[in-house]
C-alpha cells in the first residue's frame, strides 16, 4: 500500500513511535516524579524525562565524569540542559581542579582563588542518574528487537540499511537526537559544524553500525 505522505513525515512518524515506545517503559522502568506523582513519588526520585536527555546527554556521563566540554565534543551539540537535569535529580556538576585558570588581576600563589569556565565543569551522574542509566542503556536496542519481531526482521534490516547509507554520506557530525530547542529562541537549533569524517568505508559502517534506529531516523 503506497502512501501520498512526503518521506520527511513518514520517517517523523517512526521517530514518534519509537519515542513513545522508550519513554513508556522508561516511565515503567525508573522511579521517579511527575506533576501528577506529589508526595506519592520517593523523595529521591528524579523528575522524569525524555529519550533525548539520554541520547544527547545522559549516555555520555559516566561515574568517573566527564567536563562539559567533552561532553558537547562527544554529543555533538552544546543544547544540554544541564540547568535542568541538575534539578531534576539526574547529575551533579563540580568545577574540575585540574581544568581551573586564576581570575585575572588577583594573585598566582597556590591559595589564589581560581574560576573555572563552564567548559571546565564536570558532569557526574547522581545515583539516580546511574539506575536511569541502567535502564536506558539497552533499551533502544530491546525496543528495536521488539520492532524486528513485530513488523519483520526484513523490513526492520532493510530501513536501517536505507537509513545508514544516507548517514554514511553526510559531512558534519550530528546529534543522536533531535537538539533540544528553548522557546525563547524561536525553536532554533543549532547547525553543527562540519566535522572530517574517516575516509575509509569500514569507519563509515562501525558508526552507522553503533546508532540504534532511531538515532538514524
Amino acid at each position: 500500500m503506497t502512501s501520498g505522505l512526503p518521506l520527511p513525515t513518514l520517517l517523523s512518524q517512526v521517530l514518534v513511535a519509537l519515542t513513545i515506545e522508550f519513554d513508556n517503559e522508561s516511565e515503567h522502568l525508573i522511579s521517579h516524579r511527575t506533576t501528577r506523582s506529589g508526595r506519592a513519588a520517593p523523595r529521591e526520585a528524579p523528575w522524569l524525562v525524555s529519550q533525548v536527555m539520554w541520547s544527547n546527554v545522559m549516555q555520555f556521563v559516566g561515574e568517573e565524569g566527564i567536563t562539559v566540554h567533552d561532553l558537547h565534543v562527544r554529543a555533538c551539540t552544546t543544547r544540554d540542559l544541564l540547568n535542568g537535569l541538575q534539578r531534576w535529580g539526574y547529575v551533579t556538576l563540580r568545577p574540575d581542579p585540574a581544568g581551573t585558570r586564576a581570575v585575572p588581576g588577583t594573585p598566582t600563589p597556590a591559595r589564589a582563588r581560581t574560576k573555572p569556565s563552564t567548559a571546565e565543569f564536570v558532569v557526574y551522574p547522581t545515583p539516580a542518574g546511574r539506575r536511569a542509566q541502567e535502564v536506558w542503556r539497552n533499551l533502544a536496542s530491546e525496543i528495536e528487537q521488539r520492532w524486528r519481531t513485530r513488523f519483520g526482521c526484513n523490513d526492520v534490516d532493510a530501513l536501517r540499511e536505507l537509513l545508514g547509507a544516507v548517514v554514511a554520506q553526510l559531512d558534519v557530525e550530528l546529534p543522536e537526537y533531535l537538539p533540544i530547542v528553548y522557546p525563547t529562541n524561536n525553536g532554533k537549533a543549532e547547525i553543527p559544524r562540519p566535522a572530517s569524517r574517516a575516509p575509509d568505508a569500514a569507519a563509515e559502517a562501525d558508526v552507522v553500525s553503533r546508532l540504534d534506529l532511531s538515532a538514524l531516523v
